[in-house]
Parts: C-alpha cells; structure tokens; sequence
C-alpha cells in the first residue's frame, strides 16, 4: 500500500501536467494576454496543492531598506506573516521579503531571452536585505549563540540563511538539448526550469542538469519546491520575521510628511 501512494501522486501529477498544457492551449487563443492567462492557470493549480500555510499571489517584495522589485509572475509566501505594504494594479500586492519563500517566472515560451530575463529577476530579489529575530523556540533550545546569530539574527542581512529560491516555468520553447546549452553559457542563479511536459532541470551544485521526463517533469518542480517549503517550516520555529522594521518606516515616513506640512 506504502508503493502505491508514490505513484498515485505521480500519476496525478502526470494528469495534471496535461490538462494544464490543454487549458493553456483552449482558455485563450489570442496572443495578446496570453501570458498573463498562462500564470494565472499555473497559480491556480499550485494553489490547489500547496500546504495552507503557503499563499501564491502576483506583486512586488520590498525590503525595510525601501528597495522593491520589478513584478513577479508567482509569489510564494507566509500568509500568516504578511504585512501588505502596498496594492497595485489587478490586485498586485508588495510583500515584505521576510515573508517570501519563492518565486515562479512563467513563460509562454523557454529560450535564451526567458533565461535571461529571469536572471535578472534573481538579481533583484539577491539585493534585498531581510531581518528575523529569534523565537521563544529558539531561545529555550539555546539557538542565541554566534552561530544562531549568523543564521537569522535581528539586526543583519539574513540573505544567505535560507534563500528565496526562483523557478522559471514555460508551456512552449526550445528542446532540452538547447536549453542546456543556454543554461551552460549562462549559468543563470535559478534553482529550476521546467518545460510542462517535456523537461526540468534542476540545480546541481554550480549547474543545472536538464533531463526529459515528459510529464514526469511537474512531479519533480513540485518534490523540489515542497522540500524548500518544508526548510521554511522548519527555519520559522527559530525565527520570524522583524516585520516591525517596516512599521518604523511607515511612521517615519509618516512623521516627515507630518513636518513638512
């Protein structure tokens, strides 16, 4: 019976990299929003499979030094340690980057100019500083020394401790064969890449090997992206985000304008 659970995930996920390959290709046959409709089929269908704990949604992450990024496609994050610092457009929410866990670019097609772009995307998310500070957990189990400090302390750059890790998801694009040649001249700083129905590669150390799995592929973005998830459980019962660092800024700001009426 313990076998058969196994393969009945992954045969549920085998269906499901089909139909979502099918939606794509039906729920809209104009090229103009196309992409846009393509994201929302694939957040909706994480959204059906992530634990409760985790939210998806599209915005911007922002830091408490005022930094913000471009939009994000997919937003994986902490609902229950959210502060929403802002709303744009359809809706797009700007999140603390305390609260991310990961983020999903989704393509319509995978090429060199998807990876490229993507890259970038990481590159923005690498220069937001994040702030934790320790639990009651933590401090019981005696985490306040230098190397607990190190890992989630409440007045330094916690970027290294637990990273947002980013994925790039494509309907459409180049074979497996190309796209590893992309990602060998490349080297973008992605953790996965993921043609529904084909392919994915994943990180390896320095590389990312890209293999054809068909739609065995979604199963393995979504082991990889439910382990990362499962780190960030594990990494909230000795820290929580300083998110009253945000609040300080408000009133700051606030104050300012207040001084200068």
């Amino acid at each position: 019976m313990a076998d058969q659970q196994p393969r009945h995930i992954s045969h549920d996920l085998y269906t499901a990299s089909e139909k979502l390959l099918q939606d794509a290709k039906t729920s809209y046959p104009h090229k103009a929003g196309r992409g846009d409709v393509r994201e929302d089929i694939f957040r909706d269908f994480l959204a059906k499979r992530l634990p409760v704990t985790v939210a998806a949604t599209k915005g911007h992450i922002a830091d408490s030094n005022g930094r913000i990024t471009s939009e994000m496609d997919i937003i994986l994050f902490d609902p229950l340690a959210r502060l929403v610092l802002g709303e744009g457009p359809r809706s797009q929410k700007v999140l603390p980057v305390e609260c991310v866990h990961a983020v999903i670019e989704v393509r319509t097609k995978l090429n060199r100019a998807a990876i490229a772009d993507v890259a970038d995307k990481v590159s923005e998310i690498a220069t937001l500083n994040r702030y934790y500070r320790a639990t009651h957990v933590a401090s019981f189990l005696g985490f306040d020394g230098d190397e607990f400090r190190m890992a989630a302390p409440s007045t330094r750059n916690t970027a290294q401790a637990l990273p947002i890790l980013t994925y790039l998801v494509g309907f459409d694009g180049n074979t497996a064969a190309t796209i590893q040649r992309e990602l060998d001249s490349y080297q973008p700083a992605i953790e996965g890449i993921l043609k529904i129905g084909d392919y994915y590669g994943g990180r390896s150390g320095d590389a990312i090997a890209v293999s054809s799995l068909e739609h065995f592929s979604l199963s393995v973005l979504i082991t990889s992206l439910l382990g990362h998830l499962l780190n960030f459980v594990t990494y909230r019962t000795l820290a929580t985000p300083a998110l009253e660092r945000y609040l300080s800024c408000l009133r700051a700001a606030t104050d300012s304008k207040d001084e200068s009426e």
